[in-house]
C-alpha cells in the first residue's frame, strides 16, 4: 500500500519510477533478494524519498502487482470490442497472444515477475488474479450476448476459469521453459481447441 498518495506531477513521477523500478530489480535480482535499496538506486532516488511513499518492500510489491494486474484488465478492456465480433478460437487465440505480447515486452519485465510471484504463491496476486477472472466472465457475457446461438453455454464462470487457468497460466509457463517441445504456434492451437471443443459439448449437451 502507498504509505503516501502522491498530489503533485513530481510525486506521481517519484511513485511510477519507484513501480518501475522494482520490476527492473526483481528481474535482476529476484523478489527474495531485492531490497529498498535496490529499488531505490534503480529509480535514482535516496532510500529516505523511497520510505515517503512506501513503508518496504513488500508495500513496493503490491503497488506493482495492482500495477500488473491493471493493466491486464486495460488490455481485456481494449480488445473486447475486437474479440466479439470473433468465432470462439479467433477471440481465444487474440486474447491469449495480446498477452503474450504483454508479458514479453519492456524485455519480459512482467514474465520475469509473475513467474516468480506465482512460484512464492503470493497471497496477494491470487486475490487480484480474481479480478482477472471477473473481467473475463464480464467479457464473455458480452461475447454470448453478440453470439446467442452461445447462450446454451450452461456455467460462463466455468468457462472463464478454464480461459485463465487452462490459458494464461499455460502460457506462463511454456514462456518460462527454456527448452519447451512444442512450438508457440501449436501451443496456442492447442488452447483454442480446447476452448471451441469445450463449447461443443456444452451446446451438444442441451440438444
Amino acid at each position: 500500500m502507498i504509505r503516501r498518495q502522491p498530489q503533485q506531477k513530481r510525486a506521481k513521477v517519484s511513485v511510477e519510477a519507484i513501480i518501475e523500478a522494482g520490476f527492473i530489480s526483481i528481474a535482476k535480482h529476484g523478489i527474495i533478494h531485492t531490497t529498498t535499496v535496490h529499488i531505490a538506486d534503480i529509480a535514482g532516488i535516496s532510500p529516505g524519498t523511497l520510505y515517503q511513499y512506501f513503508s518496504n518492500k513488500e508495500a513496493v510489491y503490491e503497488a506493482m502487482e495492482r500495477h500488473f494486474i491493471d493493466d491486464i484488465l486495460t488490455m481485456l478492456n481494449a480488445i473486447t470490442p475486437e474479440l466479439i465480433q470473433m468465432d470462439v478460437r479467433g477471440a481465444t487465440t487474440q486474447i491469449l497472444n495480446t498477452f503474450t505480447e504483454m508479458l514479453l515486452k519492456d524485455d519480459g519485465r512482467y514474465l520475469k515477475y509473475s513467474r516468480q510471484a506465482m512460484h512464492l504463491l503470493d497471497p496477494h496476486l491470487s486475490n487480484y488474479i480474481k479480478e482477472i477472472e471477473k473481467k473475463l466472465q464480464e467479457v464473455i457475457i458480452q461475447y454470448v450476448m453478440h453470439h446467442p446461438d452461445l447462450m446454451r453455454i450452461r456455467n460462463i464462470p466455468t468457462f472463464s476459469y478454464m480461459v485463465i487457468n487452462g490459458g494464461i497460466l499455460i502460457i506462463l509457463r511454456y514462456l518460462s521453459d527454456p527448452t519447451p517441445s512444442i512450438s508457440f504456434e501449436q501451443l496456442i492451437e492447442g488452447l483454442g481447441n480446447m476452448a471451441v471443443s469445450y463449447i461443443a459439448s456444452e451446446i451438444q449437451s442441451q440438444q
